[in-house]
């Protein structure tokens, strides 16, 4: 069962497969070349040609060996051997150009960051000095005390970029490197006549130092507070730049600039298509990606954004986005709307389809001005909040993930979580989830998480399933859309262990070699309930056949085909690529769960009607996670728009009845899919034709019929347990696996047994059983308390669980 904890992971282990396939053939080839070599030398051939053809298989082979080392030694840190080999892993592709640059630039001294007298309460602020943009950049380092008594300065907001081909300045005299986005800055940011004073995380902070560095990322809140402004550094100037920056400039005398973007949009959208082109292409730069510019823009006082030479106001970034969303908005209807949020997505090189109405992302600006709303209202903000709205930012240093967070968080401040980058990854990682744990009683952390798909060599060995996703740059894409949607904030939020705090602990997980490898493993120990095991999964939209063999013979057996619905309206976001599918599937489900895989018939009783309506109501609600398309519940109202799903445009409502959405529910709700007596059956006026009705049938569902798409976006799986619930989980959620309610965590988990039962010792002296978490589940019955219920009543027991 080890390939489903998260250290040995299928795909890796294909991974570590190919890689050894390729190996054995480098091999064989050199043999082959050295077998020809020998056969020429006897002939006195042994020649230049020779050589050439034994070094490239050689070259590989030696990559090879290099690779798999390194893959050794960071996993097994305590493996001296592989040291010295993998220090020089880069030499020929990065060291060389290092090395070349400090023979040229001279050596840099040490000790260029003098200490402080109270690290608490001092920075270092950078002192820019005066000259020509063409001129070398000449900087020092003065220290001063943070508060009111500190001179007035500047602080730099930007994105450290890549280190490849680094610059230098003068920096307190003496040679210093610098990645180029940053060169640039500093280049812009000179002035010619005066020096300029500046506040620079890479320059102010000596990166060298974790403890300076803790204690100083911990004050960052309150630096880029008192802050006279924060620029927002977006990179270097390119003509796409340059036509969006002017653009933007034309708004900036206006009063009302969200409205005259918005009039230029309606009026005179085709003429300036290239200039919204090149705002949106800025807009994607890779500076709304980071993580640590949530905070350096939420907490400052002033913002002014600079590409180049050109620097326009904060607003005006806002207000052109912001009218670029509504226009959007109003011009296409929401399925059409997500496709092209898509494909901007897409074209801007994020490789993954995800909705910017689906997933809190940092598309922009006007993410980031929701946050200083936030900040500005003093709303509070808790860390698991902030981790899960920001989980797709990135940072260099994954530990950053939480840090840059910090500052925002109001659940992390008494006591404070304190910063220490002395730590490494994973007990940064722990040391949050024992932190929120000790203090809040809360485990919703875990519901981030599930079987880790982690590209070699990152910890493959020493990832726990319970370890939250989001944690890592590479993970994050991929699991956003298909976790989120579950997760939105809402009126009234899931809670399946009510009210009860996690009753938990983190325990040592030691296995053989692991002292000598350098490994540690811990055992999240919590206590909760099973309430379910999985017996069918019904549906996968990521399966070549979404259907189970099942539920595709019985599409078969009942000829199901919508054929009212047009084959022209589009998916939205829907793989597959039409409606019609979709509800046939959904048809096919209803048939299935409802009506036991029969077609529908008359009841003779009242009891027979109340468990179907049961059934119906379970099965689109579970189908939506009880959700709307922007997060709200579900309103009852839609369950006639799940009739006319399922029955077609002859159980349509009256012309003058309200289309149920998620702001309008004035519909009454249909109490039974299936009534042959009820008179929304029949043709409401004889001037309705068959394709109005048609067509009104198929946009009268599409408030319904787009959420639902989401089951298929998240690329979750619907299942049948053993109590004949539905469940909606992971696609990698396999038959018998459990699904449990762990106090102090708000959704149901989806778990798998490891291991046979055990006997603990200590505290607990209960048994407990090894199992697996993989992600989050919904049951519609038991997302707000009911399995706490059961408990209370006998019906379920509580029991201990090590999570691995």
């Amino acid at each position: 069962m080890a390939f489903r904890t998260g250290y040995f992971h299928p795909r890796l282990l294909r991974q570590y497969g190919i890689a050894t396939v390729h190996g054995l053939v480098f091999v064989l080839f050199l043999v082959g070349v050295a077998l020809i070599i020998k056969k020429l030398s006897r002939h006195g051939s042994l020649s230049l040609i020779g050589l050439l053809l034994i070094l490239p298989p050689a070259c590989a082979l030696v990559q090879f060996v290099l690779w798999f080392l390194l893959v050794v030694s960071e996993n097994f840190p305590r493996l001296p051997a592989t040291a010295a080999l993998i220090r020089y892993w880069y030499l020929p592709r990065k060291t060389a150009k290092q090395l070349w640059l400090r023979l040229k630039i001279g050596p840099q001294r040490k000790n260029i960051h003098s200490p402080f007298e109270s690290p608490s309460c001092q920075i270092r602020l950078l002192v820019i000095n005066h000259g020509q943009r063409s001129e070398q950049i000449v900087c020092s380092l003065i220290n001063v005390d943070l508060g009111s008594s500190s001179p007035k300065f500047e602080a730099l907001s930007y994105t450290w970029g890549s280190n490849n081909s680094m610059s230098h300045i003068i920096l307190n005299d003496s040679p210093f490197l610098v990645t180029p986005n940053l060169y640039g800055a500093l280049k812009y940011m000179r002035l010619e006549n005066t020096d300029r004073l500046v506040w620079v995380d890479a320059l102010c902070i000596d990166q060298s130092n974790n403890d300076e560095r803790g204690i100083q990322v911990s004050l960052m809140r309150k630096i880029y507070f008192d802050a006279t402004e924060t620029i927002i550094w977006l990179g270097c100037e390119t003509p796409t730049s340059n036509l969006a920056m002017r653009y933007l400039l034309l708004a900036s005398s206006v009063n009302d600039r969200k409205t005259w973007f918005a009039d230029r949009l309606r009026s005179n959208f085709v003429a300036e298509k290239q200039e919204w082109k090149a705002v949106l292409e800025l807009f994607r730069r890779d500076y709304w990606k980071r993580v640590w510019i949530i905070q350096e823009t939420a907490v400052s006082s002033k913002l002014i954004v600079s590409c180049g030479e050109h620097t326009i106001a904060w607003e005006l970034a806002v207000a052109a986005q912001h009218a670029w969303i509504n226009f959007r908005a109003n011009a296409v209807s929401r399925p059409f709307q997500v496709m092209i949020e898509i494909i901007e997505d897409m074209s801007a090189g994020d490789g993954t389809a995800v909705s910017l109405g689906l997933v809190p992302r940092n598309p922009g600006p006007m993410a980031l001005s929701m946050n200083r709303n936030r900040i500005a209202s003093h709303e509070p903000s808790s860390l698991i909040e902030l981790l899960r709205d920001n989980w797709t930012a990135l940072a260099t240093d994954p530990r950053d993930k939480i840090y840059a967070l910090l500052g925002l968080a109001t659940d992390c401040s008494t006591p404070p979580l304190a910063v220490d980058y002395s730590m490494s990854q994973f007990e940064t990682y722990l040391t949050t989830m024992k932190y929120l744990l000790c203090h809040y009683g809360n485990l919703d952390m875990i519901s981030y998480s599930g079987i880790h798909i982690l590209p070699a060599p990152s910890y493959v060995f020493r990832v726990p399933s319970w370890i939250p996703t989001f944690y890592w740059s590479w993970e994050a894409p991929t699991t956003a859309a298909s976790s989120q949607y579950i997760y939105k904030s809402t009126p009234v939020p899931f809670a399946a262990s009510a009210t009860h705090k996690a009753i938990a602990s983190f325990q040592p997980n030691l296995q053989r070699f692991d002292n000598l490898l350098g490994i540690r493993r811990f055992n999240l120990r919590a206590q909760g309930c099973r309430i379910d095991r999985i017996s069918k999964k019904l549906y996968h939209a990521y399966q070549f056949k979404a259907l189970s063999p099942e539920l595709y013979r019985l599409k078969k057996r009942l000829n199901i085909a919508t054929d009212w619905l047009p084959h022209h309206l589009l998916a939205g976001t829907t793989r597959r690529g039409e409606d019609r599918d979709l509800v046939d599937i959904i048809r096919t489900l209803y048939y299935y769960f409802v009506h036991d895989g029969e077609e529908e018939r008359e009841l003779q009783n009242a009891e027979g009607q109340q468990e179907i309506n049961r059934k119906t109501n379970s099965l689109w609600r579970t189908l939506v996670f009880n959700r709307t398309f922007d997060g709200d519940l579900a309103p009852d109202s839609w369950s006639s728009l799940f009739s006319v799903l399922i029955n077609g445009p002859s159980s349509l409502p009256p012309l003058d009845t309200a289309i149920p959405t998620p702001h309008n529910h004035s519909a009454s709700p249909s109490t039974a899919l299936s009534d042959p007596n009820s008179t929304s059956n029949l043709p409401h006026t004889l001037e309705e034709t068959k394709p109005d009705r048609e067509a009104r049938a198929a946009e009268f569902i599409q408030p319904l019929l787009q959420t639902i798409r989401n089951l298929r976006i998240s690329g979750r799986a619907l299942f049948l347990t053993e109590k004949n619930h539905l469940c909606i989980a992971n696609g990698t959620t396999q038959v018998g696996d459990y699904v449990c309610v762990i106090l102090g965590c708000a959704i149901p988990m989806v778990m798998q047994e490891v291991g046979e039962s055990l006997t603990t010792e200590g505290e607990l002296g209960n048994r407990s059983t090894k199992a697996v978490l993989n992600g989050v589940s919904y049951l519609h019955e038991y997302m707000y308390g009911k399995a706490i219920e059961e408990v209370e009543s006998g019906e379920l027991k509580l029991e201990w669980f090590d999570f691995q």
